[in-house]
């Protein structure tokens, strides 16, 4: 899970991007994303999948 945090003068917006292009496989595969809008800073904290693996 991503964290994502943003300072109180900015207003979040999800923008959709749903087309045939994205239906048939031939988009950028980003159909929604988050944008941003006003003065201040965003933080985003990404996350990593870690795989542990044991010795036998």
């Amino acid at each position: 899970m991503i964290s994502i945090a943003w300072s109180g003068n900015i207003e979040p917006e999800i923008k959709k991007d749903i087309s045939l292009k994205t239906l048939v496989g031939r988009g950028s595969g980003e159909s929604l994303q988050m944008a941003f809008r006003g003065e201040g800073f965003v933080l985003i904290q990404p996350y990593e999948e870690v795989y542990f693996h044991t010795q036998a």
